[in-house]
């Protein structure tokens, strides 16, 4: 296949990468500087090529961490958004071409971060997180919705 590089004119970070079941790639991450970032989504086909690139911007600072394809065909994106000094889980439903279909910010405790999501056979989605309380005290949570 060789090498494949994007063209972004913007700094972009990569945190997750899946197979679809079109066989192509969804690379997930963010995109932005220092105190700007969104969730940004490229969706390539078998062959490396891109089909869509989509940003998801969320307030201030927001990261996309994890992805996993979803019943329908679409995508469950989680990751984190950064209010001051606290950050949230940040979830959101993209369809199979990146158009937003919803999105949900989870707080738990200070300092939470989502580590996977994903769709199970009902239609419910699961969601796995953490939370930092204090110094060096960290939760595992799971959400249901």
């Amino acid at each position: 296949m060789g090498k494949k590089f994007y063209s972004i004119e913007i700094v972009v970070y990569s945190y997750s990468l899946i197979h679809t079941e079109d066989n192509g790639y969804l690379i997930l991450g963010s995109e932005g500087y220092v105190n700007q970032r969104s969730m940004f989504v490229i969706k390539v086909d078998y062959q490396g090529n891109q089909e869509w690139s989509q940003t998801y911007p969320l307030g201030s600072i927001s990261y996309g961490l994890f992805a996993n394809q979803t019943l329908d065909g679409g995508y469950i994106l989680s990751g984190l958004t950064i209010t001051d000094s606290d950050s949230d889980i940040y979830i959101i439903k993209i369809s199979n071409d990146g158009s937003k279909e919803w999105e949900k910010v989870i707080t738990l405790y200070d300092n939470d971060a989502s580590s996977q999501a994903v769709q199970l056979s009902g239609g419910n989605y699961f969601i796995s997180a953490t939370s930092n309380i204090g110094w060096e005290t960290e939760r595992l949570h799971s959400y249901l919705g």
